[in-house]
């Protein structure tokens, strides 16, 4: 069991280093791990909670099936990798029908055509008035799955421990300030 989350946690690492350590240029925006790049106030509440402001939670991820249904949350790692759930790909024909989508505030408010969409990268967000739909253009994208990784399936761990899988997108991300 101990060897084996050691192997996880050393392939984490690595992924998240090498990521972290790749090339950079100007126009990249400086990237403060845990930290939203706006500075608004937040409150913690969950019961019955409130609505989220684009940029508040910009590493949670939603990932949807082809018809836009929610399925399963996410959190982004690094430009090409997010930390999910094992148990939301038990179907290993899973992968080809999700998309991740990234920026979004309400896993309720629909992309509109994010599977069918020819660049997947401009997907709006449903919203009840044009001009909210124009805000958040900028701020929702949808990104298609490259790969699954689910690195513990020892029998010899906790289900907790075996809950663990990696996403790998197809590009990168590229930040922003509500990503």
């Amino acid at each position: 069991m101990a060897s084996s989350y050691f192997v996880f946690v050393a392939l984490l690492s690595t992924l998240l280093s090498i990521s972290i350590t790749g090339s950079t240029n100007s126009d990249t925006l400086k990237i403060d791990c845990g930290r939203r790049q706006q500075q608004d106030t937040v409150l913690e509440r969950i019961v019955n909670g409130t609505l989220a402001n684009p940029g508040h939670w910009p590493w949670v991820v939603g990932l949807y099936t082809a018809n836009d249904t929610f399925y399963c949350g996410g959190v982004l790692i690094s430009s090409q990798y997010v930390l999910t759930a094992a148990h939301c790909f038990k179907d290993e024909n899973t992968t080809g029908f999700l998309s991740v989508r990234l920026g979004s505030t309400n896993r309720t408010n629909f992309t509109v055509d994010c599977h069918q969409n020819a660049d997947k990268s401009r997907n709006l967000e449903r919203s009840e008035t044009e001009a909210r739909r124009e805000e958040l253009k900028d701020h929702v994208i949808c990104m298609e799955v490259d790969d699954v990784c689910i690195p513990i399936q020892s029998n010899n761990c906790t289900d907790f421990m075996r809950d663990l899988a990696l996403l790998k997108l197809k590009r990168p991300v590229n930040f922003t300030k509500h990503i």
